[in-house]
């Protein structure tokens, strides 16, 4: 599909950022019409005034929280292509429950920018290819079957990792060493035949382990 003809909205307060964005845009073919805003407030008053077809939204912004905004406007009729710096499997799902359309990471803005745009703008979600591992095509007694093949201490810690905590603060909360939580989580992934802490994530949700 061609970008051409797309109003969008950059929400970024970096100006050196928001050119570049721009010059992927361009470099790409005929350049969409492009608004910038450096701040939650002036993007509200171009929404207001503008048809606008995608946002790309940054949460870090001076002052004002990037959540927000999704939350606010994610049913406005345009799609908001999340781009930013923070990398976390549990932000992600996060941010696609409250709305967003899709997820790039800054670092990999230059691969996935024009590829992200077009995916959310024919109705898909768009993630970083490390975000893709998927679970979905596994039953639910498969999983429970990988699930119980863990020892007692690999339960609680598989609980602890889909919650989002990291070896380091498991170690703690479990009085155990570094050493003994990463040799367990290893277990854990080989047992599971898992990829990614996402996997994780997504099985102990669909076990009821765990709440969104």
């Amino acid at each position: 599909m061609s970008i051409s003809n797309l109003n969008i909205l950059i929400i970024d307060d970096h100006p050196l950022f928001r050119k570049g964005m721009i010059s992927i845009l361009q470099n790409y073919g005929p350049t969409p019409n492009i608004y910038e805003a450096n701040n939650l407030s002036i993007a509200e008053d171009i929404i207001s005034n503008n048809k606008i077809d995608l946002v790309t939204l940054d949460l870090n912004l001076p002052v004002d929280d990037g959540t927000k905004f999704l939350t606010k406007n994610s049913k406005r009729g345009f799609k908001i292509l999340i781009i930013t710096s923070y990398n976390s499997y549990f932000l992600v799902n996060e941010l696609l429950n409250r709305g967003a359309n899709g997820y790039i990471k800054k670092e990999n803005l230059f691969e996935n920018l024009i590829e992200g745009i077009k995916k959310v703008m024919q109705g898909e979600v768009f993630l970083d290819e490390e975000y893709k591992d998927s679970i979905e095509s596994l039953t639910i007694s498969e999983m429970a079957s990988r699930y119980f093949s863990l020892t007692q201490a690999e339960k609680d810690l598989f609980k602890l990792l889909a919650e989002g905590k990291n070896p380091k603060e498991i170690a703690s909360i479990m009085g155990k060493s570094y050493k003994t939580v990463e040799n367990q989580r290893s277990s854990i992934i080989s047992k599971m035949s898992i990829k990614s802490d996402i996997q994780i994530y997504k099985i102990a949700l669909r076990l009821n382990l765990i709440s969104i």
